[in-house]
């Protein structure tokens, strides 16, 4: 009789831990994302690329996107860095495994179609001005993301410009909209060093909001051009909401 009640125990046990529709698996793989039990999320996930169910976390993800952003980004960060990243390379978009392997991408801002570069000329501090630019300077155009910090259930970066070995950030002082000009300095010890990112389907498209740490503004093109057909980067300092074309940016690989 106590063999057959642990039987009986072992299978619920068992069951509970294995649901057999994938949407009840998507269903308890959502719920430890949005309660923050990223240590059962993460052994839910491995169980399910073991059984071969990566279609389940695609589907959770696709969920977390419509609802719950910054879950899904610091689910993607958590996986990445607990022995998960081909859950994340598999399972999730493409962009995700851009962003958390560091590879080289370009960012293209969606309303106005240019990609984001730094300056060629430096400052007396040795920065430069950061620009939108809808034609093809190379390196200049080249970023990665540098994962530095995860507090508050927030992943932040520091956005690494290889060519000229510089970091994007924003100006101290703002102008007369709240908003603060984009350099790109050599040190990157301060919090306008640091940025976050919240994911945003936009016409079927993802895109990305570019939100710095400092002042929560995010990353935007400057409505007219300049002498030279570019458009300035400034951190947004007024109501953002509801606008994904003009502050969403486009990942690409360089």
């Amino acid at each position: 009789m106590l063999r057959i009640t642990l039987f009986l125990m072992v299978a619920a046990l068992a069951c509970q831990a294995a649901p057999a529709s994938d949407d009840e698996a998507a269903d308890h793989l959502y719920r430890s994302v949005i309660i923050a039990d990223y240590e059962t999320a993460l052994s839910q996930s491995k169980e399910l690329e073991k059984e071969k169910r990566g279609k389940v976390i695609s589907k959770t993800v696709d969920k977390l996107l419509n609802q719950d952003k910054q879950k899904l980004m610091y689910y993607a960060y958590y996986l990445w860095n607990h022995d998960a990243q081909d859950i994340v390379k598999n399972d999730f978009p493409i962009e995700f495994r851009m962003i958390f392997g560091q590879l080289t991408v370009k960012l293209l801002n969606k309303k106005f179609g240019m990609r984001l570069k730094v300056g060629l000329k430096t400052d007396s501090d040795g920065e430069r001005t950061v620009y939108g630019d809808s034609g093809d300077v190379g390196n200049r155009a080249v970023w990665q993301f540098m994962n530095v910090d995860a507090s508050d259930k927030k992943v932040y970066f520091k956005i690494y410009n290889p060519s000229d070995n510089q970091f994007l950030k924003t100006g101290n002082s703002a102008d007369a909209y709240n908003d603060h000009p984009i350099y790109t300095s050599t040190n990157s010890d301060t919090y306008r060093h640091q940025w976050y990112l919240e994911p945003v389907v936009y016409n079927k498209e993802i895109l990305f909001y570019v939100i710095n740490r400092k002042y929560s503004q995010p990353l935007k093109l400057a409505q007219s051009t300049d002498s030279d057909g570019d458009r300035q980067a400034y951190s947004h300092g007024e109501d953002s909401s509801g606008a994904p074309e003009r502050f969403g940016w486009k990942i690409e690989r360089s």
